[in-house]
């Protein structure tokens, strides 16, 4: 049998003593609550040497270090954490629900007054989650989690050149989102709209054929455009077949205002991986290129960019 996981007073803030409801909430049937999930008890660390909660627990303490949480359940389809407020000593704690990996100041979803006021919350998002179409909950699963994480956080990972406002063509988003998973090949405008009218919280809003995440960014999500001279080299992930056409025709744009380039391998692949599973690494003679009068962008620190870089500054990786 699970049990729902304790931490230790090793993990816990100073004076926080687990609610009684909650231990007895804890210790009898426990309800399926889905999108909700509990943390349980598993005694073999997965991560680090920690149990999964533990390590959570370090990752929120890193982020929000203005804050004393203890967590205890998260949502499966998006970065929600409901935990205890242990920054007052109390009996009975207030739980707020915490969007991890959100900027600090804009990571509060929601406070309830204590666990059970935040429990009948859960129960009620349980069953509006019951009742969402069981085909529509297969195809998009996981989608409002990946749209947050591109538009958000790692709009670069899915070569995405978000306006000043954080506004992307919502074709360009889907162009990037569809290679992701089998089940999201013909991904529509209107099931990204059905993501956002189904979703407890407005992360996002379509107008005009664009989309944009409303809050919540942790990285710069405009680029720079700069133009400045470049590292010696740079690199591309993409597919074996697309790699071909790129040896014959240099780097193109394509449906985007320039060419994406890697600072380095590891980010290549991530950018390669979205596109393809297995994937071709390119080398750029950025350097070599720039000298002989090919403009270079500074995108930021991950990214540069390029109008287009013809095939002889384009090599493959070597294995």
């Amino acid at each position: 049998m699970e049990y729902m996981f304790f931490l230790s007073n090793k993990f816990l803030p100073k004076g926080f003593k687990y609610p009684e409801v909650y231990v007895k909430f804890a210790n009898g049937v426990i309800p399926d609550l889905n999108p909700w999930g509990y943390y349980y008890d598993n005694p073999k660390p997965k991560l680090h040497g920690l149990t999964d909660l533990e390590f959570h627990l370090e990752g929120l303490k890193k982020r929000y270090p203005k804050r004393k949480l203890v967590p205890f359940a998260r949502r499966g389809d998006n970065d929600d954490v409901a935990c205890f407020d242990a920054s007052v000593p109390s009996d009975d704690p207030s739980v707020i629900i915490i969007h991890d990996w959100a900027s600090p100041g804009w990571e509060n979803h929601g406070e309830f007054e204590n666990f059970l006021e935040w429990l009948a919350f859960a129960k009620e998002q349980a069953k509006e989650w019951k009742e969402l179409p069981k085909l529509f909950k297969e195809r998009t699963g996981q989608l409002s989690k990946t749209i947050s994480y591109a538009l958000r956080h790692a709009p670069w990972e899915y070569e995405l050149e978000l306006d000043d406002e954080g506004w992307v063509p919502v074709e360009e988003l889907l162009s990037a989102l569809r290679p992701e998973k089998e089940k999201w090949r013909d991904l529509t405008i209107y099931d990204l709209e059905t993501v956002i009218n189904y979703s407890s919280k407005q992360r996002h809003e379509i107008k005009e054929g664009k989309i944009r995440a409303l809050y919540g960014h942790s990285t710069p999500q405009k680029l720079i455009k700069k133009e400045a001279r470049p590292p010696e080299i740079l690199y591309h992930g993409t597919s074996p077949k697309i790699a071909e056409k790129i040896f014959k025709e240099g780097l193109k744009p394509m449906n985007r205002h320039y060419v994406h380039l890697s600072i380095d391998i590891e980010t290549a692949k991530q950018v390669g991986h979205r596109k393809c599973k297995v994937q071709e690494i390119l080398v750029v003679q950025a350097k070599k290129a720039h000298h002989n009068g090919i403009k270079f962008y500074v995108g930021n620190e991950h990214v540069w960019l390029a109008d287009y870089v013809p095939v002889e500054y384009i090599e493959k990786l070597s294995a």
